[in-house]
């Protein structure tokens, strides 16, 4: 509204770093600030989800392409016709990929961020575990299956309206439609429905499944995945492969027949179980406040406890000593001691998840192995409010 003066808040810019212990995410400060815009009444509905929108798309892009991962794969594009066609698939694909995954929102809005910003905070924090070496010997198939993976692995968790019609009438749907309501244990008799499904048991339905439904939307009309992989099919069935192995028991990734150590990907030797690993362990570290983005969490609709216990658990939470051969230190504070429950049971699995990917990588070529260090806990809960 241009009659009205509002006083904007300052944005920084920048790179994101963890500098000092702090996590500075520049599209978290975008993010406030559009909520500040709309709560001013400086900015109306349909701009917010448009053309500043696209702003926050545009700045997410930028920050992929400042992460370790994606730079030493521009470096190559330079010299290697295989590289540089790689890099021509992940920029032509992923702006509107961005917007593609920024959807999953629409039926999770009661979960942490699984969208864009989280692959990248992903592939972020393996520039960091990975040692500069590392990165250099990966070959240029494996470099851009850790980008392509970290940004697609979640998109089982998008919900076309057309599957409503489906479920409707799926007998397999409709047999776990019980025991997902007994589970989730909160009435949820206000929510909305479609023919009297219920959107959150949807979400979990989709949700116990979303690892192998990556398959479908790489092998479907998603054009932004189509962008990606340019339509090979030895990259599809791999970047889905990786992707269904972040939802799997870690034994499972061990299966040498499904996760191979050594198979080629176009000309060059690739590593799955070991890109696989690193996915997950990315994954499980992106437990810092950046995920929890406070326009998003103001934005929800009401939350029930479990779901606010997830929302919470990170809320004043930092990653320090995230290199190679550093100890890894999960620091901070949370609101409720259900909150830092869930924390701990976490990091518990990032704990033992790191063991076990230095027991099994760790005897084969240095270039495949994981140099980490202990995980520590340094997390306090504040006192209930109740």
């Amino acid at each position: 509204d241009h009659k009205r003066k509002v006083k904007i808040p300052k944005i920084k810019y920048g790179v994101p770093r963890i500098q000092q212990g702090l996590v500075i995410k520049k599209s978290l400060q975008f993010s406030s600030f559009f909520v500040f815009l709309f709560k001013e009444k400086a900015i109306s509905h349909h701009l917010l989800s448009s053309h500043l929108m696209n702003s926050l798309v545009t700045a997410m892009v930028n920050e992929l392409f400042e992460t370790t991962v994606y730079r030493e794969l521009d470096i190559r594009a330079s010299h290697s016709q295989i590289a540089r066609e790689y890099r021509g698939q992940v920029d032509s694909s992923i702006k509107s990929l961005a917007g593609y995954l920024n959807e999953i929102r629409r039926y999770f809005f009661h979960f942490t961020d699984h969208c864009f910003n989280h692959s990248v905070r992903i592939i972020e924090a393996l520039g960091r575990v990975l040692t500069p070496d590392q990165l250099k010997d990966l070959s240029h198939s494996e470099l851009f299956l850790l980008i392509a993976t970290s940004l697609v692995h979640d998109i089982g968790m998008l919900i076309a309206e057309r599957e409503l019609q489906t479920l409707a009438n799926d007998k397999e749907f409709l047999d776990e439609r019980h025991s997902i309501l007994k589970a989730l244990e909160f009435p949820i008799k206000d929510d909305w429905n479609f023919r009297g499904i219920e959107r959150l048991v949807v979400a979990e339905y989709i949700r116990r499944r979303h690892g192998r439904r990556c398959d479908l939307s790489l092998n479907g009309n998603c054009t932004p995945c189509r962008q990606l992989t340019n339509g090979k099919e030895e990259l599809i069935k791999w970047i889905a492969r990786i992707s269904l192995g972040h939802t799997l028991d870690f034994n499972s990734i061990c299966n040498l027949g499904e996760y191979p150590t050594n198979v080629l990907v176009g000309t060059e030797p690739t590593n799955i179980q070991f890109l696989t690993i690193c996915m997950r362990i990315g994954d499980l570290l992106d437990i810092t406040t950046a995920r929890i983005s406070p326009a998003l969490r103001e934005l929800s609709e009401q939350l029930q406890a479990l779901s606010a216990n997830h929302w919470d658990q990170y809320r004043d939470i930092e990653v320090r000593g995230l290199a190679p051969r550093e100890n890894i230190t999960i620091a901070g504070t949370c609101p409720s001691q259900g909150a830092e429950r869930l924390l701990r049971e976490w990091v518990n699995w990032l704990r033992e998840e790191c063991e076990k990917a230095v027991l099994t990588l760790n005897n084969g070529p240095q270039r495949y192995s994981l140099q980490l260090g202990r995980v520590e806990y340094q997390v306090k809960p504040k006192c209930d409010s109740s």
